[in-house]
Order: C-alpha cells, then structure tokens, then sequence
C-alpha cells in the first residue's frame, strides 16, 4: 500500500522516548543500574491524522504529560512538512527494579513537567 504500517508508530515513539529520556540525563542504562528502576508501559492513546509514506522524513517530538505517584503520562506528536501525522500518549508505572513494586516517580522526572 506504500503506507508506514500502523503499528510501527509505536517503535518511532519508544525511539523518541528513550531519547527524551537521554536528553534529561537519565538514559535506560543510568535508570536500571543506577537508580534501580523501570518504567513499564501500561496504556497507550493514539490519534492517527494522516499515512505516512514509505521513505518521507518526519520528526517525533516527546515530552511529560502528567506525573501521578507511581506513574506517568509521556505526550507525543509526529509531523511532517509541520503537519501532524499522528499524537498520543503513553502512561507508564515506575517500578522498583527485580521485584516489579510500584515506587514513586523521582523527583527529576516529575519536575520535567512543563509548566502551565
């Protein structure tokens, strides 16, 4: 059909979000082994707006959404040409490290909310 796949968004967006995460100083390998956290996605909302073509460029950009106590929303929107494709979110609980417990969201990333 010449059109990205409907569930390769979701490779595009956990790229975007490992980078964001990067970008805040806590890459995946700083969050396991040294503040002993995961972050596990437990719901996904998206929005398609329009197909993507097979080779266009397009950009992904990512951010915090909400922080709650032991979980989190990250916001995404995927454009091209400044034109929306696709938006959405992923919320996400914050889990201590082997045994899967709930743990508070840390400090670094709720403070990573953008003001209103």
């Amino acid at each position: 059909m010449g059109v990205v796949h409907h569930a390769n968004y979701l490779c595009y967006l956990e790229d975007a979000r490992v980078d964001f995460l990067r970008q805040l100083g806590r890459p995946y390998s700083t969050l396991r082994d040294v503040d002993r956290i995961e972050f596990a996605v437990v719901g996904i909302e998206l929005a398609y707006r329009a197909p993507l073509q097979f080779d266009e460029l397009f950009g992904v950009h990512a951010g915090i959404g909400s922080v709650r106590r032991a979980s989190f929303t990250i916001e995404y929107l995927v454009e091209r040409d400044g034109l929306p494709v696709l938006d959405g979110h992923t919320r996400h609980a914050t889990l201590e490290l082997g045994t899967h417990r709930p743990i508070r969201v840390p400090d670094w990333l709720a403070d990573a909310v953008p003001a209103p």
